[in-house]
């Protein structure tokens, strides 16, 4: 991948260079892919954001375009769509509106699950299906190992949608095969000018004209000194892979929440990505209220602040009344009604919730349709009310 390239970057507030290589445990590696560029479209629940420059990213990557945006939508919960049929700014997009820097993140995931091989670190990978496993070979260290994807989902897509190495290209497009090509001299023409460069011998200056000779004309790439450049140039979010605490791990700390916050940030996990696993810890698998909830209500109050921590409860909430316990399917809406009560969820969480279809559980939005219907009801009655 040629040094043109711009670097990957991540648009956080920090005091740090915020740009990052292909290869994050070594900032100064020559792997670097392009900076995904979104564009917003539509309104309100027809709004879009569109994956403008997903072909250029992937190319960076050698990975399928669709893969990208399939990877994205399913950690954030959105549709992902690819139609390589469609102009090249319009053929990926997720549904609703989502920006840069959250979708920047994802994709540092997405390198560290399916571009960086697990046994050199280096994005040689190459994408293999076989026998109901998705594999990865590195051609630089020539391993063969079992790709390290979180998302059970994804991993049926890459099962369902092998990638097709025809031609050398992912894309899937004729015209973009052709275009493919042409790149890939392009790549190798840099590269033959970076090797060249590289054995061009720096006339030595005098005693007189250098009076230090401790200067060092090379790039160090030790352990070390890659290790030094990581944490010079890396956000501290980015220097470990985010992990969501196991249930095991939460169930003692329910009584000290100041420990169960510590577990949570050590992970390095949001609120909406901790609160399925904080619901599963108290609710177990048998029972047959929210009493467990209630009971808890003054720590679970605690990381269901914000409206995408209280749309994570309520899809944990969906997932059990739906698949964990079907028992309680009867009574969805007067268990959503509880949580509402209980200053657990927000009149706004409970209509976005609603609104989006995305892995929704037909049975529990049928049975939660009357509480929808109230809130809405109160909220013009009372809209009205002020009016007057």
């Amino acid at each position: 991948m040629a040094d043109s390239v711009v670097p990957y970057v991540i648009p956080l507030s920090a005091q740090k260079p915020k740009s990052l290589t292909l290869v994050p445990s070594d900032p100064g590696s020559r792997y670097k892919t392009r900076q995904l560029q979104v564009q917003i479209v539509g309104k309100s629940k027809m709004m879009k954001t569109m994956l403008v420059n997903i072909l250029d990213v992937a190319k960076d990557m050698q990975v399928p375009p669709s893969y990208i945006g399939t990877f994205m939508g399913y950690e954030i919960g959105a549709q992902a769509k690819w139609d390589p049929k469609k102009p090249e700014r319009q053929q990926a997009f997720l549904s609703g509106e989502h920006d840069t820097k959250d979708l920047s993140k994802i994709a540092l995931q997405f390198i560290q699950e399916v571009v960086l091989c697990p046994n050199c670190g280096l994005p040689e990978l190459v994408c293999e299906v076989e026998n109901s496993k998705v594999q990865g070979r590195c051609r630089a260290c020539g391993s063969l190992s079992d790709l390290r994807i979180s998302n059970e989902k994804f991993k049926r897509y890459i099962l369902n949608h092998p990638p097709s190495t025809k031609g050398g290209s992912f894309s899937g497009n004729k015209n973009v095969d052709k275009k493919d090509a042409a790149v890939k001299k392009q790549v190798a023409k840099q590269m033959e000018k970076e090797q060249a460069a590289q054995k061009i011998e720096v006339p030595r200056k005098s005693k007189k004209d250098d009076e230090d000779d401790s200067v060092v004309w090379y790039s160090d790439t030790s352990d070390e000194a890659a290790k030094a450049r990581r944490e010079q140039m890396l956000p501290d979010a980015f220097l470990k892979p985010k992990k969501v605490p196991e249930v095991s791990e939460i169930k003692p700390l329910l009584a000290t929440p100041d420990k169960l916050n510590e577990l949570k940030n050590s992970g390095g996990v949001s609120d909406a990505e901790f609160v399925p696993a904080l619901f599963e810890a108290i609710m177990g698998k048998d029972a047959t209220t929210m009493d467990p909830i209630i009971k808890e209500k003054e720590v679970v109050k605690k990381f269901v602040g914000g409206k995408d921590a209280q749309i994570a409860l309520l899809q944990a909430v969906e997932k059990f009344c739906g698949e964990t316990n079907t028992a309680l399917l009867s009574k969805v809406a007067i268990i959503i009604k509880q949580l509402y009560d209980e200053e657990l969820l927000e009149e706004e969480s409970i209509f976005e919730w609603a609104d989006d279809k995305n892995g929704a559980i037909a049975k529990v939005r049928d049975n939660a349709a009357p509480i929808i219907k109230w809130l809405k009801e109160a909220d013009e009655e009372s809209g009205s009310e002020e009016d007057e």
